[in-house]
């Protein structure tokens, strides 16, 4: 559906004290809702389920949060099944260990990640260990995994250099056992992991434990159709780390300021709403609007702000050379404690202010910042274009 004008709106327009009231004639209604149904939708909301085609799995809630907020890429890999109930509780498996629930609530708060190094291990060896009645662990024979009591295994070696450059004990928790050989592999097990390496190519490598730990306990780990899931795309879950320039913030905030150097900005970020299918603006000529409403750093998806260009009895305000912005360019948004997001511009351009803005502040499949303001030419009354820049989270 196409709006070239929705209910009261005032589009970039030198008319005195209503000067940019609404900075979007056409970004309204087309954009968040029905004015007849009186209903706002957040359109840059990421979906809360996904399919990864890669290992044919659902990834979604109550399991979609922990696992996005431990660094799931790296931490736990992808699902190797669906969620279903152990002893209980509902559980879902990753490639490198499992998730479950800490009650039968199905809270994305109430999930905690499992001691699936561990778990295997006694599946593996302690022969007093049992699923659905039968018994499956073997004898505790091993050497290795004697551990003498109040002692803790040695780390050494390329086992000890890989564990502290990927996270140490708050990614693979405490040695659980000695290192040893078995068929050319040396290995050594962790509450949380494996951690094994060829004697002949020495690359140092996280054993699938929850791929195996699946495997013993007979969970179904066959693929299942994708129906009417989107497809799972790793930038949007991506570690980001920015370019040195600002501290990194970790999970979402409110940004409070932004920085662009290209173009010589540092300005107060204000937020702005929607107000009856009506994208509001900002009150300051100099500050940037964030539509909150929509979506916030740390959200994975598009967060969406607008500036003035120019204003009536001032001239060129925050955003009037918003059009010079090129790919590659920095954004930084900062929160009030110094830490933020780093954005690198990746497009440019216009579009007529009559476009369905759908496809502008929507969702792009990852983490990305918005940035609207007038543009084209002025045709005495308003600006005919909207200048965007898109730009993509490091």
């Amino acid at each position: 559906m196409r709006f070239s004008r929705a209910p009261r709106a005032v589009a970039c327009r030198h008319d005195g004290s209503r000067v940019f009231r609404v900075l979007f004639a056409a970004f309204l209604l087309a954009v968040v809702g029905s004015s007849a149904a009186g209903a706002l939708r957040t359109s840059a909301k990421a979906p809360s389920e996904y399919y990864v085609s890669y290992t044919g799995h659902a990834l979604g809630e109550p399991f979609l949060s922990e696992w996005a907020d431990n660094d799931g890429m790296n931490s736990l890999g992808l699902p190797v099944s669906e969620p279903e109930m152990q002893d209980g509780r509902l559980a879902q498996y990753f490639e490198f260990g499992y998730l479950r629930a800490t009650s039968e609530s199905k809270k994305p708060k109430d999930v905690e990640v499992r001691q699936t190094g561990l778990e295997l291990l006694a599946t593996r060896h302690d022969p007093e260990f049992s699923v659905a009645g039968k018994r499956v662990g073997g004898a505790r024979t091993d050497a290795a995994f004697r551990v003498d009591a109040g002692t803790e295994p040695e780390l050494t070696g390329r086992t000890k250099s890989f564990y502290q450059r990927h996270g140490g004990e708050e990614r693979f928790g405490q040695a659980i056992s000695e290192s040893y050989v078995a068929n050319g592999t040396r290995i050594q097990w962790f509450e949380y992991a494996c951690l094994q390496w060829s004697l002949s190519d020495k690359k140092v490598e996280v054993a699938p434990v929850g791929l195996e730990l699946a495997f013993a306990r007979g969970v179904d780990t066959q693929r299942v159709g994708r129906g009417e899931l989107p497809r799972f795309d790793p930038r949007r879950f991506r570690t980001f780390v920015g370019d040195g320039t600002i501290p990194e913030a970790k999970g979402i905030f409110s940004p409070t300021e932004i920085d662009i150097p290209k173009i010589a900005i540092t300005a107060k970020i204000e937020q702005v709403g929607i107000v009856q299918g009506v994208m509001q603006v900002p009150e300051d000529a100099w500050n940037v609007g964030w539509y909150s409403s929509l979506a916030k750093p740390g959200d994975r998806t598009n967060v969406v702000m607008a500036g003035h260009k120019d204003w009536w009895g001032i001239g060129p305000v925050v955003f009037w050379n918003l059009e010079q912005l090129q790919p590659g360019d920095k954004v930084y948004l900062r929160g009030d404690d110094g830490k933020g997001a780093t954005y690198v511009v990746t497009e440019s351009f216009y579009v007529d202010a009559s476009v369905d803005a759908g496809d502008i502040i929507g969702d792009h499949g990852f983490e990305t910042l918005t940035l609207i303001t007038c543009g084209g030419s002025f045709n005495g009354a308003e600006y005919t274009s909207r200048a965007i820049i898109r730009a993509e989270r490091i």
